[in-house]
C-alpha cells in the first residue's frame, strides 16, 4: 500500500484592487479614506488609530512609531514602512500588501488577516497572539520572532523566510506550510498539529521533538 501525502490548500490572495488614486495629503486618525494615494508620510502622519482604508496605496513611511490600532484596511498596498514599532492590534486587513519594510515590533494581536501578502520585510518581533490569519503568505521575510500564541491560522504559507523563534502555544493551525521558513526553535510543539514541515527541517529539529516527547537520544 502506497501512503499519500496529505493535499496542502494553498492560501488564496488576491491582488489589491487600485482604481485610478488621487495624491492625499496626511491622513487622520478615524477618517474613511479611499481611492488615496500617500507619499513620504513621517511621525506627524503615523496615528490611523480606528481609521478605514480602502483602495489605498501608502509609500515611504517613516516614524518611530505608527499606530493602526483597530485600523481596516481594505485593497490597500503598503511599501517602504519603516518603524520601530507598528501597532496593528485589534486591526482587519483583507487584500492588502506590505512590502519591502523594517519593522522592530509589530504588535498584530487580536487582529483579522484575510487574503494578506507580506513580502521583503525584515520584522524583529511580530506579535500575532490571539489572532486570525486566512490565506496569508509571507514571502522573503526574515524575523527574530513570531508569537503565535492562541492564534487561528489557516492556509497560510512562508517562502523564503528565516525565523530564530516560533511561539505555537495553544495555536489552531490549518494548512499552515512552514517548509519555507528556516526555523531556529520552535515553542508550544503540542500545538503545531496541522502544520507542514520538510524532511530536512524535521531532521534539524529532531533534538528538540526528543526533549519534547521525554526521548533520550544517545549513542
Amino acid at each position: 500500500m502506497t501512503n499519500r501525502a496529505p493535499k496542502i490548500a494553498a492560501p488564496q490572495v488576491r491582488v489589491p484592487a487600485l482604481g485610478t488614486l488621487r495624491d492625499a495629503a496626511a491622513p487622520a486618525p478615524g477618517e474613511h479614506l479611499e481611492g488615496l494615494r500617500f507619499t513620504g508620510l513621517g511621525p506627524d502622519e503615523a496615528d490611523l488609530v480606528d481609521a478605514e482604508l480602502v483602495g489605498c496605496e501608502v509609500s515611504g513611511w517613516s516614524a518611530s512609531e505608527v499606530r493602526l490600532r483597530g485600523a481596516r484596511l481594505t485593497d490597500v498596498a503598503i511599501s517602504g514602512l519603516t518603524a520601530a514599532r507598528v501597532d496593528l492590534s485589534d486591526s482587519a486587513m483583507a487584500d492588502t500588501r506590505l512590502a519591502d519594510s523594517r519593522i522592530g515590533a509589530c504588535e498584530w494581536y487580536d487582529a483579522d488577516l484575510r487574503s494578506v501578502v507580506i513580502s521583503g520585510a525584515k520584522l524583529t518581533f511580530v506579535n500575532l497572539r490571539g489572532s486570525s490569519l486566512r490565506d496569508v503568505v509571507f514571502r522573503d521575510c526574515v524575523f527574530d520572532e513570531i508569537d503565535l500564541a492562541g492564534a487561528r491560522a489557516e492556509r497560510v504559507a512562508f517562502e523564503d523566510c528565516t525565523v530564530t523563534g516560533l511561539r505555537c502555544e495553544q495555536a489552531r493551525l490549518r494548512h499552515v506550510d512552514l517548509r519555507g521558513l528556516s526555523i531556529g526553535a520552535i515553542s508550544g510543539l503540542e500545538s503545531i498539529s496541522g502544520a507542514v514541515l520538510g524532511h530536512r527541517q524535521v531532521m534539524e529539529l529532531a533534538d528538540q521533538f526528543a526533549r519534547h516527547l521525554g526521548v533520550v537520544v544517545t549513542d
